[in-house]
């Protein structure tokens, strides 16, 4: 014998269990679906910290707060060459061509002067060796010389010398 289902106590129970656990079911899915949008702000809210972190952004110190300072200094001071009057120009060719003047004057005065001093060791040495011959190696002066050089490579080298200091 069948009984309806809403007599029969077994499935009044039944119907009952049913509700119960689709209540239970229902708001354990609202839970998941949290849990599951939680873990999606947390996920998204770490890639975006990891982002920064690689790309982090340029910090400004006082150093290039400083340098930006003097580069803009300079670029207000700095003249192109586009506005250097006529009259400038031809100064600072005069200076150029001043200093280069001086410079090749300076280069003849110091060749000059290598060539004095080469022509002066020149003519020392040929009086020194003139000196030599005629220095005679068994006079006193010539016992005296013979002992002077020894501390010299050549005789004649201990005979310029020694030329040098009689004429200072």
């Amino acid at each position: 014998m069948t009984h309806p289902a809403e007599n029969d106590p077994i499935d009044s129970v039944l119907a009952s269990l049913t509700n119960k656990y689709q209540q239970k079911s229902k708001p354990a899915t609202k839970v998941e679906n949290l849990a599951d949008d939680l873990l999606a702000d947390i996920e998204s809210q770490f890639k975006q910290k990891k982002n920064n972190t690689h790309n982090p952004p340029p910090k400004t110190s006082g150093v290039d707060n400083a340098l930006e300072s003097l580069t803009q200094q300079l670029q207000t001071k700095h003249i192109p060459k586009k506005e250097i009057s006529a009259d400038d120009f031809e100064e600072i060719k005069r200076k150029e061509l001043e200093e280069q003047r001086k410079a090749k004057a300076e280069a003849r005065r110091k060749e000059e002067l290598a060539k004095a001093e080469a022509q002066k060791k020149e003519e020392l040495a040929k009086k020194a060796q003139l000196w030599l011959k005629n220095l005679d190696p068994n006079s006193d002066e010539g016992f005296w010389f013979s002992q002077f050089a020894m501390s010299y490579e050549s005789k004649l080298q201990a005979a310029i010398d020694y030329l040098k200091a009689l004429e200072n």
